[in-house]
């Protein structure tokens, strides 16, 4: 196994016939170029002095890592120019890449919501599956509602599994996202052990702001069909797992 800082991975590194991890220290995305062929990518930020530890934990896998995105990390194309195909990577040239952070406000490559990695993604040395979603089927537009879910751990080591609790509206008023994060659960458990999780919010987080242009209007929570999800976790942006739908009165 080789281990080697995101400058200096290439064709020299990779004929080694080695798995290569590919530790990426920085305080936001940056573009990986050659790294992108690595066997695995760690995201270590801006760590204190213990960092270098914390990071030998991981790769060696003493500590089995648990984080998820919190940004999307944005495509990075290989050579300046492409063809105007929304899923194509953001070109060179486009810093810090608004046309994969502001999907579909463009008309040029790039320009839809197509990640390197996706927010909300991240592996670990084990594998999670969510099953039995339910969701408060009516709720008030004043009210709250609560998912259930189960969480299972169908690897083979000790892991922590943190899941993202996402809404959809099919039809609104005004443009919103396809998705709308309104929860979380971090759930820790032993090989073959599942967990019952219940995530709780307040319709409010779904208020609009009405016109959409300018957002000049009070916001306001729209009554209307909504549905739960939960994403799979890949590199597909919105790549739905399981969903369950509710209505807001």
């Amino acid at each position: 196994m080789a281990v080697i800082a995101i400058e200096t991975v290439g064709a020299t590194t990779e004929a080694t016939g080695k798995p290569v991890i590919v530790v990426v220290v920085a305080g936001r995305p940056v573009g990986l170029g050659p790294a992108e062929k690595a066997n695995a990518v760690l995201m270590a930020y801006q760590g204190s002095t213990e960092a270098g530890t914390a990071v030998a934990d991981v790769v060696f896998g003493k500590t089995n890592p648990a984080g998820k995105l919190p940004i999307s990390w944005p495509s990075d194309a290989p050579a300046v120019g492409a063809d105007f195909a929304g899923t194509a990577p953001s070109p060179l040239g486009d810093q810090p890449k608004f046309f994969d952070q502001l999907p579909s406000t463009a008309s040029g490559p790039g320009n839809a919501y197509n990640p390197q990695f996706p927010f909300g993604y991240g592996l670990s040395y084990t594998t999670f599956t969510h099953t039995n979603l339910a969701v408060t089927p009516k709720v008030a537009r004043d009210g709250t509602a609560t998912a259930t879910f189960t969480v299972t751990n169908t690897g083979t080591r000790a892991g922590t599994d943190i899941v993202p609790v996402y809404v959809a509206q099919p039809v609104s008023p005004v443009v919103v996202p396809p998705q709308r994060l309104v929860g979380f659960a971090r759930v820790t458990l032993d090989p073959g052990r599942s967990q019952v999780v219940h995530v709780s919010f307040p319709a409010a987080t779904l208020a609009e702001s009405a016109p959409d242009i300018n957002a000049s209007g009070p916001p306001a929570v729209v009554p209307g069909s909504y549905v739960l999800q939960l994403d799979k976790n890949s590199t597909t942006p919105y790549a739905v797992d399981v969903s369950a739908p509710f209505v807001i009165q």
